[in-house]
C-alpha cells in the first residue's frame, strides 16, 4: 500500500509515493501451499538421485586423487598394518608354545598315572 507524498514545500526530503506496506509479499505467504502431483515427486525424487550420485562421485574422485598425490601415506599404512599381523603372528606362535607345552605335560602325567596303574595290576 503507497500512500502520496507530501506537497512540496514540506520538510519531506524525497520526492515520490512512499512505500508502507508489503500486501503483495502478505497475500502470497498467505495463500495455502499446494500439495505436489505424484509426477512432480516422481521427478524431484529422481533428480535428487542424480544429484547426489554426481556428489558421491565427485567424493570418490577426489579421494582417488589424493591417494594418487599422496601414496607414501597409504604405502606407511599398509607397512603399518603388516608390522602389525607380524607382532599377532609372533605373539599366536609364543602362545601356541606355550599350549603346546602344557599339552605336553598334561600327557606325560597321563602317561605315568597310567604306567604306574599298569605296575600295579
Amino acid at each position: 500500500m503507497k500512500r502520496p507524498r507530501e506537497p512540496i514545500g514540506s520538510d519531506s526530503e524525497s520526492e515520490g509515493p512512499i512505500d508502507v506496506g508489503r500486501e503483495g509479499e502478505l497475500r502470497q505467504m498467505a495463500r495455502p501451499l499446494s500439495t505436489p502431483s505424484p509426477s512432480q515427486m516422481q521427478a524431484r525424487k529422481k533428480r535428487r538421485g542424480i544429484i547426489e550420485k554426481r556428489r558421491r562421485d565427485r567424493i570418490n574422485s577426489s579421494l582417488s586423487e589424493l591417494r594418487r598425490l599422496v601414496p607414501t601415506a597409504f604405502e606407511k599404512q599398509a607397512e603399518m598394518r603388516t608390522e602389525e599381523d607380524l607382532l599377532d603372528l609372533e605373539a599366536l606362535a609364543k602362545a601356541e608354545g606355550q599350549f603346546q607345552a602344557v599339552v605336553e605335560r598334561e600327557e606325560e602325567k597321563i602317561e605315568a598315572v597310567s604306567a604306574h596303574r599298569h605296575v600295579e595290576m
